[in-house]
């Protein structure tokens, strides 16, 4: 088998590439985290935040063996995926953000998984946003007019939003609590394993014109029009301790432009249309049960009546439809990790607290910048 000590005349089976971008103690983090999972790795680091202190404090720790370029500028996050995809030699590669983690076994059960399955050519494992697995991040969401439409609906009319999250909701949790892997349209590109089988005949990796967000998107949606599956492993788990970081958002309108462009370019009216619906129709709650929490220095504890204690799922979500949303089930009074709480950036968030008896109450309160 290969999940032993490589030596240099042993074959690579995993490339892994990490993109840093000022996070050299995470980047680091994730590196340990492969080498422990599997020691016959080879691991590629771009160091993409164009800074020399950054370049230095990252060689200065970097583990033993792994190959470190330093990118002459910032790249994007794609364009460094690509550069570090022509240094590597494996059968599979293997995209990590610096901000996740392996966890035990994750990467033999990925490989296995696409060794049994001829038709896919990726696979990802089920994200836990904490070390405690107190939520699971939800799987990915392929993007369409279409479903942009149904979104903004959903927001406007309760009735729609409501069907439109529960289906969303059940579709999630089988996804993230299945026994076996299972179909998907799309994946994250923070914690993804692919053949290079697949990435050759999809046209290649990243498309190089997406600076940040919507290149994953762009990927899967090669890879199916290629033939090829695509696939969730729940048998295999990350950490990823993704942070809201509305700083980031500024990338998306360009992002969402190219890729509308490119697979979708003659829906430009109806796109018009749907964003004049948005401007001259406000958005209602899902249920007339909602809370407003008003602006929040930290999490806030979900009270409950008394009839609702037990079994619950707590979802967690920017969106009021929650969709997407993180996910947690337990016995005891819902409410956010310490940990998970850190990680909540400025914004507007929304919680939804089900019982087994089908109840709902849903909170949403405000971070403001000052207080993050």
């Amino acid at each position: 088998m290969y999940y032993t000590a490589a030596t240099q005349d042993q074959l690579i089976v995993v490339s892994v590439l990490i993109v840093n971008y000022f996070s050299f103690a995470l980047t680091v983090r994730a590196i340990r985290s492969v080498l422990s999972d599997l020691p016959s790795a080879q691991i590629i680091v771009v160091e993409n935040s164009d800074d020399a202190v950054e370049a230095m404090s990252l060689l200065a720790i970097l583990p033993r063996g792994v190959k470190l370029i330093v990118a002459q500028s910032n790249l994007g996050f794609g364009r460094a995926c690509n550069l570090a995809l022509n240094y590597s030699h494996g059968e599979w590669i293997f995209l990590l953000n610096p901000d996740a983690i392996v966890l035990p076994g994750c990467l033999e059960k990925l490989i296995e998984t696409l060794q049994c399955h001829p038709h896919a050519g990726a696979v990802s494992p089920v994200a836990q946003w904490d070390q405690a697995a107190t939520f699971l991040l939800p799987p990915g969401q392929m993007q369409s007019p279409t479903w942009e439409w149904m979104l903004s609906l959903g927001e406007r009319v309760p009735p729609i939003g409501r069907r439109l999250s529960k289906s969303f909701r059940k579709w999630a949790l089988q996804c993230l609590y299945a026994a076996n892997p299972v179909s998907q349209r799309m994946l994250s590109g923070g914690h993804m394993l692919l053949s290079r089988q697949a990435i050759n005949e999809s046209g290649g990796l990243f498309d190089p014109s997406f600076f940040m967000y919507y290149e994953d998107t762009d990927l899967c949606r090669r890879l199916l029009a290629a033939g090829f599956q695509l696939l969730i492993d729940p048998r295999a788990r990350v950490v990823h301790e993704w942070r809201n970081d509305p700083g980031k958002n500024r990338f998306v309108p360009d992002s969402r432009r190219r890729y509308l462009e490119k697979h979708f370019p003659h829906t430009w009216f109806t796109d018009r249309c749907r964003l004049k619906l948005e401007q001259s129709w406000p958005t209602r709650p899902i249920n007339q049960n909602l809370l407003n929490l008003g602006a929040c220095a930290s999490p806030p504890s979900f009270e409950l009546p008394a009839d609702q204690n037990g079994d619950w799922l707590l979802e967690l979500s920017l969106n009021p439809l929650f969709i997407p949303a993180a996910y947690s089930k337990d016995s005891a009074p819902p409410s956010i990790s310490p940990h998970v709480g850190a990680l909540l950036g400025p914004g507007q968030y929304w919680a939804r607290v089900t019982s087994s008896s089908e109840k709902e109450r849903l909170f949403t309160w405000k971070i403001p910048n000052h207080l993050s």
